[in-house]
Formats: structure tokens, C-alpha cells, sequence
């Protein structure tokens, strides 16, 4: 899974348990957030291939918003 920081136009391969326990994380609702069909490029470029976006307001939001999805 790749998580990608658009403030810093990074693409990384992360752990999801490192995003959420940070404290930016929890101080930075909200959120946008997606499923894309393809990987992002290491300059944050999506080229509109997504498959789901939300906003995510909560971390209970965004845990939704990976059960929906199956992962």
C-alpha cells in the first residue's frame, strides 16, 4: 500500500500504524483520501485514475473508509 504526503509531493511505502499514531496525523483533519487503480508517481501525480474518494473528518472516518474497501 502507498501513502502519499501532497504537502511534500512524496510517494512512500509506509506503515499504516506509523500515519495514524502520529500526532500530525490526528491534528491535520480533514482529510482527502483514495483508492487508485494504479501506483502514484514519486512526484504525488494521480493522472485522475481513482476509484474512491472521501473525506475523512475522523479517524473512525477513516477506518470506515478502509473497511468499505476490504483492506
Amino acid at each position: 500500500m502507498q501513502f502519499v504526503d501532497r504537502k511534500n509531493k512524496r510517494a512512500n511505502q509506509v506503515i499504516l500504524a506509523d500515519i495514524v499514531d502520529a500526532p500530525m496525523f490526528e491534528n491535520g483533519y480533514p482529510y482527502t483520501v483514495g483508492f487508485f487503480r494504479g501506483p502514484v508517481d514519486n512526484e504525488g501525480n494521480f493522472n485522475a485514475n481513482f476509484l474512491e474518494l472521501r473525506v475523512v473528518r475522523c479517524i473512525e472516518d477513516f477506518w470506515k473508509f478502509l473497511n468499505d474497501l476490504n483492506l
